[in-house]
């Protein structure tokens, strides 16, 4: 396809919607956090049996709370308040663990002291059976939160808290099931309890800041995040989660400043690099942007924002077969992404064809988000391709 997106008359009408903006939703924003701050991990096929070659990739809890990582002859413990750490490599019975790619801020186990999230259940159902701990059942309500069996998850962090009241990691891990729900005001409560009990719980700042910034609240946002980067060590997550706030404030010069630091601090970041791509992207340097998208797809394929914003920077520059590619595999990952759904439509009818498939996917994008606006408008464009100026009114409003 040649049509070029910036300055076809069509495309003229959907520009404004196919913004970077326009596809964040707090749900999807607060999972793409989650993924790399190492709360909830994305689904992976359930293993059968664990030879060191399958290790790679997978993400895996400590059996005991008591674990320790080994680290150029030092003993560490088990970082991030015992969260999952993901498998970068394996050296016979021996695994490196890091954060989201495996790769920063780990060190390495026996593969006898961890288990995978997808055999966690069992495992840990077992070990409350002989000795029901806080950590086991927080352990278990982790691998339960990755399973989508929520309840379950909800009544094993409850239980946790029940014997170890004042564990501000069991309140901070069930405010984070929460936000992944979409549970706001409830993982508000859970986050301002960790934070009464560990006052400088950084963790908590952070997922406090995503969830305020998600309802809007950008200067509440911008404060916890300011109290985050005070309270912690230089840590890449929380200065891409300022980075996005001032993003969100308008302050581009300050997000820019966060989302480098964060990546100098881990450059295989996927939340930093979509979030400096939407800054550019905004900006119009739409190919620095495409440099960030790219990296992001290729640090976290399975995020539908990273996705969704490439296709976005993909149709303002013209390659919209290659916008649809990605906007259908963002809805392929996520299929009640509205958002996705709504542009995919807008791009093809800039691109005249699939009419029939614009019209469906815009139909499901109001049906999914009916109070958006910006879907409303989709649909009418559709509407208005096919001739239906009666119904682009009544989408119009």
């Amino acid at each position: 396809m040649t049509a070029n997106p910036e300055t076809t008359q069509e495309t003229t009408q959907w520009r404004g919607v196919l913004a970077a903006n326009r596809i964040v939703t707090m749900r999807n924003l607060v999972a793409q956090f989650l993924a790399i701050v190492c709360l909830i991990a994305w689904t992976s096929p359930i293993l059968v049996a664990q030879p060191p070659q399958d290790w790679v990739g997978r993400r895996v809890l400590a059996k005991r709370p008591d674990a320790k990582l080994q680290r150029a002859g030092e003993e560490l413990a088990w970082p991030g308040h015992g969260w999952p750490l993901t498998v970068g490599e394996a050296d016979g019975t021996w695994l490196w663990l890091g954060w989201s790619g495996g790769g920063l801020g780990g060190g390495w186990i026996r593969s006898d002291d961890v288990v995978t999230l997808e055999q966690a259940p069992d495992y840990f159902t077992t070990e409350i059976s002989r000795e029901p701990s806080a950590y086991f059942f927080r352990a278990r309500a982790m691998a339960f939160g990755e399973q989508g069996k929520y309840e379950m998850a909800l009544a094993d962090f409850s239980e946790a808290i029940r014997i170890e009241p004042k564990s501000a990691d069991a309140h901070l891990a069930r405010g984070v099931l929460q936000a992944e729900r979409g549970l706001s005001n409830e993982a508000l409560a859970e986050f301002e309890a960790a934070i009464r009990l560990q006052p400088r719980n950084s963790y908590a700042y952070t997922m406090r800041a995503l969830v305020l910034a998600g309802r809007g609240d950008l200067d509440g946002a911008l404060t916890a995040c300011d109290l985050a980067v005070l309270l912690a060590p230089p840590e890449a997550t929380t200065y891409a989660v300022r980075g996005y706030v001032r993003g969100e404030r308008g302050e581009l010069g300050q997000a820019l400043a966060d989302l480098n630091e964060a990546l100098k601090l881990d450059s295989q970041l996927a939340a930093a690099r979509y979030h400096r791509g939407r800054l550019f992207a905004a900006q119009g340097k739409y190919a620095v942007a495409m440099t960030d998208c790219d990296e992001a797809v290729r640090l976290s394929p399975q995020d539908p924002l990273a996705h969704a914003l490439r296709a976005t920077v993909r149709a303002r520059i013209g390659e919209l077969d290659k916008a649809i590619v990605d906007f259908s595999e963002a809805i392929r990952l996520d299929p009640t992404f509205a958002g996705a759904l709504a542009n995919r439509a807008l791009v093809y009818i800039a691109a005249k064809i699939e009419y029939d498939q614009a019209l469906a996917d815009a139909n499901e994008a109001v049906r999914l988000d009916p109070n958006d606006v910006a879907n409303r408008y989709a649909r009418a464009e559709v509407w208005n391709r096919l001739g239906r100026s009666n119904k682009a009114i009544d989408d119009y409003g």
